[in-house]
């Protein structure tokens, strides 16, 4: 009992040590890397309450967070992949797209971004372009698979809940239906006025699509 006593004690001085330096050493700090560290942390915490407001499929206020998230950091790749989720519901497909190329180039291997334009390329009825990038994320993440693997490293998004394999299948699986049956699959875009929307507003020109199949 004694000596568990002393070990407790002994781990609680190491760690209060520690903690001090640590604060030391931020104090040490110049002012722009404090301020970086402030906007990445704070552009954390707005990425994850956009999350939640994604799952309440509040969309608009979704996306003012991950705008704000991403003018706080700006290397965010997570945030563009999301921003571009949350406009794709929005039906701002070429937003989204632009989202998904600056998030890419953070991120070049995460298959995700490529996966996405795969997605909306199907949705607008483009099976030529769909099939190149459901190509591309294929092996983007082969490859990207490959080294993790052989680094034995298990941290990256591929192993983080996820199912990769499943989410191509899916959509190589959605393409060929679309091809053999001449349809497309569309998006439930949210119905918001213009004067309520004005990412709607700005983006008028995209359709309103439905959950249904339309042919084509």
């Amino acid at each position: 009992m004694i000596k568990q006593s002393k070990n407790l004690l002994c781990g609680i001085t190491v760690f209060l040590f520690l903690v001090s330096v640590s604060f030391s050493q931020s104090d040490q700090l110049p002012d722009s890397t404090k301020e970086r560290y402030k906007n990445h942390e704070q552009s954390k915490i707005l990425y994850r309450r956009a999350l939640k407001k994604i799952e309440a499929q509040k969309y608009l206020d979704a996306y003012d967070e991950l705008t704000r998230s991403i003018k706080l950091n700006a290397d965010f790749s997570a945030a563009y992949l999301k921003r571009a989720e949350v406009q794709i519901q929005l039906c701002m497909f070429e937003a989204a797209i632009k989202d998904y190329a600056r998030g890419e180039k953070i991120s070049p291997a995460d298959y995700r971004f490529s996966l996405g334009r795969a997605n909306i390329f199907l949705t607008q009825g483009d099976f030529k372009n769909s099939s190149v990038e459901l190509a591309k994320a294929k092996s983007i993440y082969k490859k990207a698979k490959e080294k993790a693997d052989s680094e034995d490293k298990r941290k990256s998004f591929y192993f983080s809940g996820r199912s990769p394999e499943r989410d191509l299948e899916t959509l190589e699986k959605k393409l060929n239906d679309a091809k053999e049956n001449k349809t497309r699959y569309t998006y439930p875009c949210q119905k918001e006025t213009e004067r309520e929307s004005p990412f709607l507003k700005k983006n008028k020109g995209n359709p309103p699509f439905t959950k249904k199949k339309t042919n084509l």
